[in-house]
């Protein structure tokens, strides 16, 4: 049997240094979710392209799952 030991810390932040860190999660849900509607929307287009029969070669293209590929599309996204 393996144990496993963890170990929690409590942070003793500064009000500024709290706002910074919260503020932080905050903008990668925003990424997260933005990549998870992004991912979806890709495929629902590319299920309905296929139910009209819309040729492989001519489907909207696919999204890169990837980190480095969602990174890229976000980076790419956060202008607008």
């Amino acid at each position: 049997m393996t144990t496993i030991q963890a170990y929690r810390f409590a942070l003793d932040l500064t009000p500024g240094q709290e706002r910074d860190v919260l503020a932080h999660a905050g903008a990668a849900r925003v990424a997260h979710n933005w990549a998870l509607a992004k991912v979806k929307a890709v495929m629902d287009q590319r299920t309905a392209e296929r139910s009209y029969g819309v040729a492989g070669q001519l489907l909207t293209p696919s999204l890169s799952w990837s980190l480095a590929g969602l990174r890229k599309a976000w980076n790419q996204a956060k202008p607008d």
